[in-house]
């Protein structure tokens, strides 16, 4: 794995308390072709309440078949289906033990039912990969859950949901993502279960766009090159006062670090992780090694454990000389992501609301800061990535504000809750090709829309 680290500043004033912000940068590597990628392990839950009956069902079930035809023989796969009850179609087994056209029939015969007990449908999906994972010794696995539907029934409670993929990514490293389908179910519940399961959470409007996101999931599965990854943040004694985790990831304290989860990369995927370390004041010129980050992974598909630690250090220097130190722009411009993506859940909460009117008038400021922060870097850095970083962000904005004005609120608020569970992780979107012409900048012309896509 490729890991650099930045600082926004490197240098502090001496006898001055301070606070730097570190940008962990991660490229996740590419396994050779030619070696057997291990076995991977992937469960569906799939709503078949009623609202789910005709074109969506019959779509997912299509999407559903299509994907087992990518696993491979080493692959485990199951099947879980709810309504206002659990039921297992498929157990979790090795594709080896299965008939691919028996499956497939199996599948064709999911027909729909009552109300939507998605609580009930996600534990017995858990249960299943568990069991499978004693078995098979996978490294980690995946639940995918799709859903229409507002649970109305089981448990609803989002914060409760989280933890429970929270602590299934952390003690088994089981990924859970989640697909909302249609204009019915509820983002809230859906998003936060992806993000404490480590797993992304996407809006499939129609049934085309949702046979591609459950594709993507799959296509992210077998692609994995990088399992049950860590960043163990470690303070030196008393040279931190205390550490924040920018975005919104699953973290804990251990001893006197901080431990965030990454989760799974796919092959080439790359990430970037924020935190900034409180710094007392320091009574010592020179350089000091203020913390230690260390990474903690499985390689795939060798299975080799590894652990590389980086340490993070700033230059103690008098206060006339810090007055005139220069943040690095690249670490500003991620914080400025962070930012945004928090202005994306307000922008969302307004829409769930029906305020359309204040959450036009934040998106409006988002949009404002990114573009002041474009022209910033076309006059002072010549760094390409950072200028597509921006673009890519204002691209992102403007297609949220034509789903503001095209769209219904309901529609809209969960555009805005799908953009930022893709953008708030630091992960970087899979390339999509441009669907119209853009301007010189690469921008989407901004009465037009652009297509919707990232992970």
């Amino acid at each position: 794995m490729h890991i650099n680290a930045h600082l926004d500043i490197d240098v502090v004033a001496l006898d001055t308390a301070d606070s730097v912000t570190c940008m962990v940068q991660l490229t996740a590597p590419v396994p050779d072709g030619s070696a057997e990628r291990p076995g991977q392990s992937l469960v569906v839950v799939l709503d078949r309440s009623g609202s789910m009956d005709g074109e969506p069902l019959d779509g997912a079930k299509n999407a559903i078949a299509a994907l087992i035809r990518r696993l491979a023989p080493q692959d485990c796969f199951g099947l879980v289906v709810f309504d206002d009850e659990a039921d297992v179609i498929v157990p979790v087994r090795s594709m080896r033990d299965y008939d691919v056209a028996a499956l497939e029939t199996i599948i064709g015969r999911i027909d729909s039912g009552g109300s939507t007990d998605l609580s009930a449908g996600y534990l017995l999906g858990l249960r299943e990969l568990k069991r499978s994972l004693r078995v098979t010794k996978h490294t980690g696995a995946t639940i995918l859950l799709v859903s229409d539907g507002h649970a109305n029934a089981g448990n609803t409670d989002p914060v409760q949901m989280r933890d429970l993929a929270s602590r299934a990514s952390a003690r088994h490293q089981i990924t859970s993502s989640t697909l909302g389908y249609g204009p019915g179910y509820d983002e809230v519940l859906l998003e936060a279960m992806a993000r404490g399961g480590n797993g992304t959470h996407v809006l499939a409007p129609d049934v085309d766009s949702a046979m591609r996101e459950i594709q993507a999931v799959v296509g992210d599965l077998l692609d994995k090159s990088v399992a049950a990854a860590l960043m163990r943040i470690r303070p030196q004694e008393g040279l931190v006062a205390g550490i924040t985790v920018l975005q919104d990831l699953p973290h804990w304290p251990e001893a006197t670090e901080v431990v965030v989860n990454l989760g799974d990369l796919y092959a080439g995927e790359e990430r970037k992780t924020l935190f900034t370390l409180h710094i007392p004041a320091l009574h010592a010129l020179g350089a000091a090694t203020v913390a230690d980050v260390t990474f903690e992974y499985t390689s795939l598909p060798d299975l080799l454990e590894h652990e590389v630690t980086i340490p993070i250090a700033v230059n103690v220097v008098p206060d006339d000389v810090a007055q005139g130190r220069v943040p690095n722009p690249i670490v500003e411009v991620e914080r400025l992501m962070v930012t945004v993506d928090s202005r994306k859940r307000e922008i969302a909460e307004h829409l769930r609301t029906g305020d359309t009117a204040t959450a036009q008038r934040t998106l409006a400021g988002a949009i404002r800061d990114v573009d002041t922060e474009r022209q910033k870097a076309r006059q002072t850095s010549s760094d390409l990535g950072l200028h597509q970083r921006l673009n890519e962000a204002a691209r992102d904005l403007l297609r949220l504000a034509d789903d503001i004005r095209n769209e219904d609120a309901n529609m809209a608020g969960k555009s805005v809750m799908s953009s930022y569970a893709q953008t708030s992780r630091g992960r970087a979107a899979r390339p999509a090709p441009p669907t119209q012409p853009t301007d010189d900048d690469g921008m989407q012309p901004r009465g037009g829309s652009s297509p919707r896509g990232g992970s």
